[in-house]
């Protein structure tokens, strides 16, 4: 070796030859190969409750061939394969992408089907609704594998879902196609392009789907009575308009149906005097939405409505669009009443009344409040985030964890305010890592029994009638989130 390293000394004097680092790095190589950190990808495919079976896709993402052992709680085997099954290793090139080598062709997944030990009930999963008397939680289940011939073994989580559904576009809602023309309540004019609902009270029982380039009438006088999971889906814009003394009502009575989508209607809806009762938010298969009623980059105008008794995340959503609510109610509400993502509107003389989570919760946007009436949210009165820019007058919060709060790189300006019984009043702060620290103006405050009247971040700013808030705070987000804001009143959740 001393004598070969003097001729290469001769051109590459420079080299320098380290005899112990190329061994460890081929120890260490050796060691991966042979105890892999990650070998394989598990799914769940499907369950045959009657025989006890679970059937598995697998797949062998590492270079030598892989056998399957068990399904293992803990230190214990919950089930085993009907028969030995080996995955075959995937074949690589010997060229290299990024200092790795690239994979020839991709392996399969391979279907494995297991048998359930005489002890054990498989956990309730999102596959399928079937109850099992059981307390387990899918991820404390691991596939058990080792490398073909070796005594080490590994583990693996199990995804609780099918690695590809087969029928995922024939059952995929947001794919399918049409059908406004099956339902008799609806009065079709091709010449003018619109779509009427007819006067009178209808169920809707199946999922009714409009196509783009109408509008979509409905007027006084008209229930609409959403069961068996069916929700309406327009492309585009509604005209939704009733009267004081009676109403055009979108509701679920049995608690049975879904909601409202419109989605890319580029045209502004219209809903005034309408009341939409009892919704939850439209979900099929895979996809789902988070708002009982969705405005997605389809302008909107509400004035003089209702929304109630929700059963969805977000009483109302809008995103991407511009919108104005003026005259309207949200009152017992599960979790956030109304939320704004990337949108410029407006919201005037409205009134937020029990809301479980946020009154208010505007994301990337612009919007103006004015005479704004907020009693009894279980977290923040108004929530403004991820570089928002809101315009508030005449505000009033009674009753909320926290009054206002703004966060990440945002900015509320607020003229008129009085808060009440509120735990924290007002919290600029940094929330997000890919954000920055928040402004929050304050003119003509009136407060009332606030715990914390200001909880200021240290590069956050608050000022209220032009005098600047100098008591900051380290790491507010831990605070309001964390074990120690749960010690002096109810923990938040993010």
């Amino acid at each position: 070796a001393g004598q070969k390293l003097k001729i290469l000394y001769k051109s590459y004097p420079w080299y320098y030859y380290d005899g112990k680092s190329i061994l460890y790095a081929n120890q260490k190589y050796i060691r991966d190969v042979l105890a892999p950190p990650n070998a394989v990808h598990c799914y769940l495919h499907s369950r045959d409750h009657s025989n006890r079976l679970v059937s598995l896709e697998l797949h062998n993402i590492h270079i030598l061939p892989i056998e399957v052992l068990y399904i293992s709680r803990g230190n214990e085997v919950f089930a085993r394969p009907l028969a030995k099954k080996v995955l075959q290793a995937r074949a690589y090139s010997k060229a290299t992408l990024f200092g790795r080598r690239v994979p020839i062709e991709p392996v399969p997944y391979q279907k494995i089907q297991f048998k359930l030990c005489e002890d054990s009930n498989w956990p309730n999963t999102n596959i399928d609704n079937t109850n099992t008397n059981t307390d387990i939680n899918i991820g404390e289940l691991k596939v058990t594998y080792r490398i073909l011939g070796s005594g080490s073994t590994g583990r693996e989580n199990i995804y609780p879902w099918p690695i590809l559904d087969d029928n995922i576009v024939k059952n995929d809602f947001i794919r399918q196609s049409p059908n406004y023309y099956e339902f008799d309540f609806l009065s079709v004019d091709e010449t003018d392009k619109t779509i009427s609902i007819k006067t009178g009270s209808f169920e809707i029982s199946r999922n009714l789907i409009i196509p783009e380039g109408y509008t979509v009438f409905c007027y006084a006088g008209t229930k609409l009575n959403l069961s068996h999971d069916a929700k309406i889906l327009s492309y585009s814009p509604l005209v939704f308009v009733g009267t004081e003394e009676d109403p055009v009502v979108i509701q679920s009575e049995q608690s049975t149906g879904q909601g409202l989508i419109v989605i890319g209607a580029e045209r502004k809806s219209t809903l005034k005097h309408v009341i939409c009762r009892n919704l939850a938010a439209p979900a099929q298969n895979a996809w789902q939405l988070t708002g009982g009623i969705t405005f997605y980059e389809s302008p909107v105008f509400i004035s003089h409505c209702r929304f109630a008794d929700n059963r969805s995340e977000d009483s109302l959503n809008i995103i991407r669009c511009e919108f104005t609510i003026e005259h309207t109610v949200f009152n017992n509400i599960q979790s956030d009443a109304f939320d704004a993502d990337f949108c410029k509107g407006t919201i005037a003389e409205s009134s937020f009344i029990d809301c479980g989570n946020d009154a208010i919760d505007i994301s990337g946007s612009t919007v103006n409040l004015r005479k704004i009436f907020i009693n009894n949210s279980g977290d923040k009165g108004i929530s403004v985030g991820e570089n928002s820019y809101v315009k508030a007058s005449q505000i009033s919060i009674k009753n909320a964890e926290i009054a206002v709060a703004c966060k990440d790189m945002s900015e509320i300006v607020i003229d008129n305010i009085e808060i009440e019984a509120c735990n924290i009043g007002f919290a600029p702060f940094q929330k997000k890592n890919e954000f920055g620290p928040a402004s929050i103006t304050v003119k003509h405050l009136a407060k009332n029994h606030i715990n914390i009247p200001f909880l200021v971040e240290e590069k956050s700013k608050m000022f209220v009638d032009e005098k600047a808030i100098t008591k900051k705070h380290k790491n507010v987000k831990n605070f309001l989130y964390g074990v120690e804001y749960g010690k002096s009143g109810k923990q938040l959740s993010l």
